[in-house]
């Protein structure tokens, strides 16, 4: 999925599939000589959906640089929020965008503008419970993280 969003933001700015489809597949066989790719899906399959929706919230954006229209805001907030969710450094990945955009003077008005509350908004109510549950499970998750970092350290040390 994460090819076919490269190809789609790709195909907002030129009109020549062949070459969105050699760039997809040069993309793809990077991806299968740099990882194995079997081992993410089984072990880090948040990983791999991470990836997919940093693939599409890229093309949200360059759908909101070729039509500014609330619709795209609103996908553009949908697809950041279910990043942040698959992954919490996925906010990394947003802060970059922002701020590679701010830099770039023609794409600080798609940054800029009231428009952008509508991505906010959506970020914010899809994350906000989940927040929530990690506030109120904190001693449970700092428990867990203690755990896992004593039985590393003990499987080095053995």
């Amino acid at each position: 999925m994460a090819f076919v969003f490269l190809f789609l933001s790709y195909r907002l700015f030129s009109q020549s599939t062949s070459l969105g489809l050699f760039i997809c597949t040069l993309a793809a066989l990077a991806n299968v000589f740099v990882s194995n790719e079997i081992i993410d899906i089984i072990v880090r399959t948040h990983t791999t959906l991470a990836t997919t929706i940093a693939t599409a919230f890229i093309y949200c954006f360059c759908r909101i640089v070729k039509d500014d229209s609330l619709k795209n805001y609103f996908l553009f907030g949908l697809a950041g929020a279910l990043g942040i969710l698959a992954k919490y450094n996925f906010v990394l990945l947003i802060l970059l965008l922002f701020i590679a955009a701010a830099l770039y003077k023609p794409y600080r008005k798609y940054l800029f503008n009231q428009k952008i509350y509508i991505s906010l908004i959506i970020v914010l109510v899809l994350v906000a419970p989940n927040l929530y549950w990690l506030y109120r499970s904190r001693e449970i998750l700092l428990m867990n993280f203690h755990h896992k970092i004593y039985e590393s350290a003990m499987l080095r040390v053995t």
